[in-house]
């Protein structure tokens, strides 16, 4: 029988046992030691050289305008507000709602589809500041965070700087399920800001630029190899187009474009962020197992510049992909533990067993360890991360077999909600106009029965309260059948004079020159013109001239005009020779030309509004008559007598 010595056990346990926990102490070291570039005394980027990009589905909701309220204190040049093209209106009313002062900052573009890529690549051709800044729509910024992001540049080597994150925490019953949903979304955060913290300080590798808060150099993004690798990027041999691991794809762009990254971990620069507090946060670590999976994948076997530009990040982030569950690995070293010491004394044995499981423990609670000294409380719940972190491995196995699978999950949902309005705004249409509100009837309504078998008397109005208030309904339709009669008046004598207007009077421009030859010239003129005006007539063409006013015509072009009313008929006076003249009556002419085309849209739009008006009216009188008649019928007044001399009357059917 096969057998395997004990010394082999212990080999491989000291082998595993390296493999898995060197990496944790020297991050321990690591983050230890890491510190934050200081502020600059004498920056050479300010909050003027920075363009906040914003992408949003929604582009509304009270998460989006504490967002741009918080990033508006840090004073960028310009904030761009990207969403899809459906909710461009109410992205532009969520912008208008922001101070007055912070109007000229502000931005709105819109792609048609759902696609974070598409957004962030539509708003970077429209930037012109040396910074560009991607945010979520679900953040809050520190009123200094511009100000450390940006000491990172003051370095060239510098192409891209982000910031720590934390869970903006809301207060739940300590057990309770969205507690407890809440607390795990906390530790996460908690994790990743230690791991990329003691990976920056080893080697300046960032496993994930993160897109919550990022900022990069304009020249870098507006490449366009960029633009087009971006928003191009497929997986698997090209065979999945991506959509999603934006802030995968940048972060991998600058190891192999040769930039440095850097991450600034400040209280100053902390931004808050939230995360489903409920079992959705399962899909979440399912999306950004996915992500992991194809990233780092790529970074290991298709691109390779990990290997020689960031060796420790690439053992300590990327090969853990590679490594078995943590449940797997725990349970494999405990086992191999035991197997080596099997030739041990008891005693001996167990207490490296249970040095071992103290170990691990220790391992799995000092690295949220800053999150337990904010919050003691969450002690109660350390038992939940662990039996979590063991779970997770499970996800991560899920998240392997459905790497095909792209996380648009805001995309869908944003569907799934349009196809449900759609649903509700159809039933809407279809409600009945007799109900008061629809689908909103009491369950004892529900309970009795198609034909609603139940004693409605104590509700019910009394014959005269209806009577009253038909009467009512009455009234005001013939207030407002008043109303629109006089509209329709007023707005039928416009239309009549518009189109009844008659001949008007022809602007004659005489030369600024001859006009200061003297006194005896100018007499002559005008009582040439005074005889024409006595026996001309009217001429409709020449009635517009005046409408748009001789003393405008005169200011524009610096000449004496004349008003002469001058029949078709009639002996049209000698045209002006002088070049000023013939470029005073052509814009005469041409303003002539814009004041009829005016006038004939304004009287297009009269007649239109007078057909709406009267449409209007016969709908309310029609509503009146019927109002009538049911008024009469209440009142048992409607009858008459037929050809035979019979009288009748109508009277409801009683049931």
């Amino acid at each position: 029988m096969f057998s395997v010595a004990p010394l082999s056990y212990l080999s491989c346990f000291i082998g595993l046992f390296l493999y898995r926990y060197v990496r944790y102490v020297v991050n321990l070291v690591a983050f230890s030691c890491f510190r934050p570039i200081p502020l600059p005394e004498k920056p050479s980027l300010t909050s003027d050289d920075v363009t906040v990009i914003l992408p949003s589905l929604e582009g509304r909701g009270m998460e989006l305008e504490h967002t741009i309220e918080s990033i508006l204190q840090n004073e960028p040049k310009e904030l761009i507000l990207v969403t899809i093209q459906a909710n461009l209106e109410l992205a532009q009313k969520t912008i208008a709602k922001m101070p007055a002062s912070q109007h000229d900052r502000l931005r709105c573009l819109s792609v048609p589809n759902p696609n974070k890529r598409r957004q962030m690549a539509r708003a970077i051709p429209e930037v012109n500041t040396k910074i560009i800044v991607f945010a979520d729509d679900d953040v809050s910024w520190p009123r200094q965070t511009l100000k450390w992001m940006l000491a990172p540049f003051e370095n060239e080597k510098y192409g891209g700087v982000v910031t720590c994150q934390r869970l903006r925490r809301k207060e739940y019953p300590i057990f309770s399920q969205k507690r407890i949903w809440s607390f795990l979304g906390a530790l996460y955060l908690e994790r990743r800001n230690f791991d990329c913290a003691a990976t920056t300080f080893m080697d300046g590798g960032v496993p994930c630029m993160s897109g919550r808060t990022v900022a990069y150099r304009t020249k870098i993004l507006r490449d366009k190899n960029f633009t087009y690798e971006f928003t191009n990027e497929a997986w698997w041999f090209g065979k999945y187009r991506l959509n999603a691991d934006d802030d995968n794809f940048i972060t991998r762009w600058m190891v192999s474009h040769g930039w440095k990254t850097y991450m600034q971990y400040h209280p100053e620069c902390e931004v808050q962020t939230i995360l489903e507090d409920n079992p959705k946060y399962l899909k979440q670590c399912v999306r950004w197992s996915r992500s992991n999976w194809r990233s780092n994948l790529t970074s290991m076997f298709t691109e390779r510049h990990i290997w020689s530009g960031q060796p420790y990040s690439a053992y300590a982030v990327h090969l853990t992909t590679l490594s078995p569950p943590a449940f797997i690995g725990d349970s494999t070293l405990v086992w191999l533990l035991w197997k080596a010491g099997q030739t041990w004394p008891e005693e001996q044995q167990h207490l490296a067993i249970y040095s071992l499981l103290v170990w691990m423990f220790i391992s799995k609670f000092s690295k949220n360890l800053g999150h337990y000294i904010r919050y003691p409380s969450d002690t109660a719940l350390l038992p939940v991360s662990i039996f979590f972190g063991w779970f997770h491995g499970l996800i991560k196995l899920y998240a392997m077999v459905t790497l095909d699978v792209d996380y648009s999950l805001r995309a869908r949902d944003y569907n799934l909600k349009k196809q449900k309005l759609a649903i509700l705004s159809q039933k809407a249409r279809n409600r009945n106009e007799d109900e008061f509100a629809f689908g909103m009837l009491s369950a004892n309504k529900a309970q009795a029965g198609k034909h609603g078998r139940v004693d409605t008397q104590a509700n019910r109005l009394s014959h005269d309260a209806v009577k009253l208030l038909k009467t009512q309904d009455a009234g005001y339709l013939r207030t407002v059948a008043g109303r629109g009669r006089k509209e329709i008046s007023k707005l039928e004598q416009d239309v009549v004079m518009t189109k009844a207007s008659g001949n008007g009077r022809k602007v004659l421009f005489v030369e600024e020159d001859e006009r200061l030859n003297g006194t005896k010239g100018r007499a002559e003129k005008r009582k040439k013109l005074s005889n024409e005006v006595a026996a001309a007539g009217n001429n409709q063409e020449e009635q517009e001239v005046t409408s748009l006013g001789t003393e405008n015509i005169a200011s524009v072009t610096g000449t004496t005009v004349y008003a002469i009313d001058i029949d078709s008929s009639s002996t049209k006076p000698t045209a002006p020779t002088s070049k000023k003249a013939l470029a005073a009556q052509r814009d005469a002419m041409r303003d002539l030309r814009a004041a009829r085309k005016r006038r004939k849209r304004l009287a297009e739009l009269r007649v239109a509004k007078l057909e709406a008006l009267k449409k209007r009216q016969r709908e309310i009188m029609a509503a009146a008559d019927e109002l009538e008649l049911q008024r009469a019928k209440m009142a048992r007044t409607v009858g008459g007598v037929n050809k035979d001399g019979i009288k009748w009357k109508i009277r409801e059917r009683k049931r």
